[in-house]
């Protein structure tokens, strides 16, 4: 390229490229998965100083890979967080095939995401079979009870004062029956855009949740009747102001003080005044009063409530965790849609873009099945 001629940023070229894949009729899928980690890759680029292709080398996509490599590593000790080592190589094929057709498109001269110094950086698949937890019918059966029972035990003490207990029973039927990931219905804190449901989110007469997937893209999530009637008691009891309200609000005392005292500051409420306000009311009181909705319960606050319910509960799953993990409730209800209604179910349930990452996860299901004609055929030997 000539000294006199436009340097074209990674992100214009990005761009270019996904719309010289939607002209050759690639799939929507691979788009929308493409547009996602190619940003994301650009972004973290710009933080390191690359803004166009021709600073970019193997040292940069080597780095990348030790980032994907990072994120592999951190789902291991928290399966609600991170990437798996699939997905980490999905995201860098992904970006050494963007640089393949600028290579193919003349706008560099040789991919450096091929380069054996980066490839070797990312995360090895162990060829095992995924050990993750999923809530057995019986589990699932177990906490659901005492839930309710715990909830109706409050109401019937405390009534409108019984906001915790049925919060939580709407929450773990939610969890249970909707299929959502944990991070699509609660705060995020390294997330800005994933600050949990609000109650415009919620349809409970269409039967639907609109989610952030994990796409990055807003979704409809089912709600069966089996998760409504909670939503509907909860949503009596916390008496939203309006449809913006969280649906599975905070009770840490601090974190409502604190967005008490910032959001009153930016009304233009002196020190003073934001004190007296909060010596002279309950919190919750002043953020009502004052229109404030708390903010949702975070994803690490959903983990201790499980844990807490599990604890009171009795139940000790099968498995390395000693309590029912959120994710193993999307896990659980993916694996009886599969036994019951089939793949197809399962992966409208769950929301899985490629019906193969639905059979991957259930595999071990036609495994069985297969075991058992097998079985059936040679019952003679």
């Amino acid at each position: 390229m000539s000294s006199d001629e436009h340097t074209e940023s990674i992100t214009e070229t990005i761009k270019a490229f996904l719309d010289a894949k939607q002209k050759g009729n690639d799939s929507g899928n691979y788009r929308a998965l493409a547009e996602n980690v190619l940003n994301r890759w650009s972004e973290w680029l710009q933080r390191h100083g690359v803004d166009d292709l021709e600073d970019l080398d193997s040292q940069n996509m080597r780095r990348y890979a030790q980032r994907l490599r990072r994120r592999a590593r951190a789902r291991e000790s928290d399966p609600e967080t991170g990437i798996t080592p699939a997905s980490a190589r999905t995201y860098y094929a992904t970006i050494s095939g963007f640089l393949t057709w600028c290579v193919e498109d003349e706008r560099i001269s040789t991919n450096p995401a091929l380069a054996r110094r980066a490839k070797t950086e990312l995360p090895q698949d162990s060829g095992e079979r995924t050990t993750q937890q999923f809530w057995s019918a019986e589990d699932r059966t177990r906490l659901l009870r005492f839930v309710d029972k715990r909830a109706h035990d409050a109401v019937d003490e405390k009534g409108y004062d019984a906001t915790i207990e049925v919060r939580d029973r709407a929450l773990m039927r939610v969890l249970a029956f909707s299929g959502c990931r944990t991070a699509e219905i609660a705060r995020d804190t390294r997330d800005d855009r994933r600050q949990g449901l609000l109650w415009n989110d919620v349809d409970l007469e269409g039967g639907s949740l609109r989610v952030l997937g994990k796409t990055q893209e807003w979704q409809d999530a089912q709600l069966p009747r089996q998760t409504r009637s909670a939503l509907e008691r909860h949503r009596t009891v916390q008496r939203p102001l309006n449809n913006e309200w969280p649906v599975f609000p905070t009770a840490h005392a601090p974190t409502l003080y604190q967005q008490a005292r910032e959001e009153l500051s930016e009304r233009g409420f002196d020190d003073e005044e934001v004190e007296t306000l909060l010596d002279e009311s309950e919190v919750e009181e002043v953020l009502r009063e004052h229109e404030i909705p708390p903010q949702n319960l975070t994803k690490r606050s959903v983990r201790r409530i499980l844990r807490e319910l599990c604890e009171e509960a009795g139940i000790d799953p099968e498995g390395a965790a000693d309590y029912l993990q959120a994710h193993g409730a999307r896990r659980g209800l993916g694996d009886t849609l599969y036994r019951e209604r089939g793949p197809g179910a399962a992966q409208r349930a769950l929301r899985h873009e490629d019906p193969q990452t639905t059979a991957k996860a259930y595999q071990h299901i036609d495994a069985g099945d297969l075991a058992e004609d097998v079985s059936d055929v040679f019952d003679d030997e």
